[in-house]
């Protein structure tokens, strides 16, 4: 038999296994794969085969929810890196100086390669492998740093203290992305997590939710790192800040949520017909119960974020302040097609919050009923588009001017943190 014509017989075997299993009749599968077979021997004009596997797929999906979505073979790697914020790099934090318009380095990742090779916070790149890099935009930069893992790069920089720029060669290895940030970083690249004034409140910021095989490179991992710093300040209470965070591991979501609560429900999984398939619980083994919280959330609060922002607030242990989350309340699970076939991404079950509410915005838009977060009573803080980009531009740009001695911007007020201390600090106090 061919080999183009055996290729053709495995996609047609996989997707009809496909349609048996969630069709309501497998004759509408049987004719699918038939007329597919069809167009590949009798249309007049010679069809790609993948292309016409592909484009099946996508159609099969169409009419399913957004996250319900074909992953071609030429993404499925993206797509799993993606999943597992990981990538083949050099690990540095990286923005374009206002003024020069080079590349500055805002942070090497701790632990990272280019901070084992003495790249520090402050560093210009002049050059990335003899290029120069005046002028060159971060996505092209970001290309350049990426490779496989085991190859060298070499980075021209100038220190901000030397007058002479110096080689330092990097070897690529895979990097885990930071998902738990804090206030500022120390000289050393971590994290600080204390606010600035009095009384001590501890901030931690997450913006995604990961697992990892290494449980101190996880999610929950980092977070109990953050809280380890801040138990040594005697904080009167924490900021959690989820907003912009899309979600991301459910596990992880447990986790932190173990962490915090130490009875109740986290979250339930239910499928048809709002059937129960899991239910999460406390573990009661809690370490940080000491201390009030407030979430933050925004619009683009999703999934994971919301599974803890609604755990902690159904259970009296946080005031969540912001904006309404974004009502992603979905579970996915990926079915993998063979290694030439991408993968499928299925909606397979929704997430509900302890009180007994789906957490997931219903295709109307919920009109009539409750979906997602929404912030306690006296908490909520409506922020415009526009504020929300001045705030993320002046955050970039505070950070550059503090490690180029320059001027720093006109301060843009975080309203949806200060209101967040102020509701920290009255639900504090109806808690003692």
């Amino acid at each position: 038999m061919p080999r183009r014509n055996l290729r053709w017989l495995i996609a047609i075997t996989a997707l009809s296994a496909i349609c048996y299993v969630y069709v309501p009749s497998s004759r509408y599968s049987r004719v699918l794969a038939d007329n597919m077979d069809l167009i590949a021997r009798q249309y007049y004009r010679p069809v790609n085969e993948v292309d016409l596997f592909e484009d099946a797929m996508s159609g099969l999906t169409k009419p399913l929810d957004e996250p319900s979505v074909y992953i071609k073979a030429a993404r499925k790697q993206q797509f799993e890196d993606d999943l597992n914020q990981e990538f083949v790099g050099i690990g540095i934090l990286q923005a374009l100086d206002p003024k020069t318009k080079g590349l500055l380095v805002l942070s090497p990742l701790p632990d990272g390669p280019a901070s084992a090779a003495g790249v520090r916070a402050g560093d210009r790149i002049l050059k990335i492998d003899g290029q120069s890099t005046q002028d060159m935009t971060l996505k092209d930069s970001s290309a350049r740093f990426k490779g496989r893992a085991g190859s060298p790069v070499t980075l021209t920089v100038q220190h901000a203290d030397d007058a002479q720029a110096v080689d330092l060669t990097i070897v690529r290895r895979v990097v885990h992305e930071e998902t738990v940030e804090g206030v500022s970083r120390g000289p050393d690249g971590r994290w600080r997590f204390l606010l600035p004034g009095k009384p001590p409140i501890g901030y931690v910021a997450i913006t995604t939710f990961t697992e990892a095989d290494d449980s101190e490179k996880s999610t929950a991992g980092d977070f109990r790192a953050a809280l380890e710093q801040l138990r040594t300040e005697n904080i009167r209470g924490l900021v959690l800040d989820l907003r912009d965070d899309h979600g991301g591991s459910l596990r992880a979501a447990v986790d932190i949520c173990n962490l915090l609560v130490s009875k109740g429900e986290i979250v339930t999984i239910r499928g048809r017909d709002h059937q129960v398939l899991h239910a999460y619980r406390a573990s009661s083994k809690a370490p940080y119960i000491d201390f009030p919280i407030a979430v933050l959330v925004n619009g683009f609060s999703a999934s994971a974020s919301e599974i803890v922002a609604a755990c902690l607030q159904d259970n009296g242990r946080a005031v969540v302040v912001g904006q309404r989350s974004y009502g992603k309340g979905t579970v996915q699970e990926v079915f993998d097609l063979g290694r030439s076939l991408g993968a499928l991404k299925l909606t397979v079950a929704t997430y509900w919050r302890p009180s007994g509410q789906d957490i997931n915005r219903p295709a109307d838009d919920g009109k009539d009923v409750p979906w997602g977060v929404t912030p306690n009573e006296g908490c909520e803080v409506p922020v415009s588009k526009d504020e929300r980009e001045r705030l993320l531009l002046w955050q970039r740009d505070r950070d550059v001017a503090l490690l180029t001695h320059a001027k720093p911007p006109p301060e843009v007020p975080d309203r949806v943190l200060l209101k967040a201390i102020e509701c920290l600090l009255n639900f504090s106090e109806r808690m003692q």
